[in-house]
């Protein structure tokens, strides 16, 4: 049996029209892609305001209700295989709060209205500051500044 997996435009489609907050809850994402992704087609975002995602969530705070978490040990036997350290080091992630995320969901709902329309002003940041042109040339300019290329 062959795996049927959405395409951009569906996806696309769906995020334009759920009447729903993007939840993709991190626990460390190095960009978080399903949420700019979101955030460009005018969701408002749940989350934990952690790691890499910061960096373009910090330009459309109105729009994110931000969940509380614990940096805990990362002890997931998936990751530790993939990403071995020969002294068993394999960092922190940050821990979402159950709670934190139901409240978020509550203060979603209770909102709908507005964070809808400052989701859809902040998208426009999102689109025009963080295409993949920008965050190509962004990326490179970093690994210039520290030598790496």
């Amino acid at each position: 049996m062959k795996a049927d997996y959405a395409t951009g435009a569906p996806v696309a489609a769906m995020q334009r029209t759920t009447h729903r907050p993007a939840a993709p809850i991190s626990q460390g994402e190095g960009w978080g892609l399903p949420l700019i992704e979101s955030a460009a087609t005018g969701l408002p975002i749940i989350t934990t305001m952690y790691s890499g995602q910061t960096e373009f969530l910090k330009h459309i705070l109105t729009s994110v209700i931000p969940v509380d978490y614990v940096m805990a040990p990362i002890t997931c036997p998936d990751f530790m295989h993939a990403y071995p350290d020969p002294e068993n080091n394999f960092g922190e992630w940050a821990r979402p709060d159950v709670y934190s995320i139901a409240n978020a969901m509550t203060v979603a709902k209770k909102q709908h209205s507005e964070l809808k329309e400052r989701a859809l002003k902040n998208s426009e940041i999102i689109r025009s500051q963080f295409t993949w042109a920008q965050s190509a040339n962004k990326a490179l300019a970093t690994m210039a500044s520290a030598g790496w290329i």
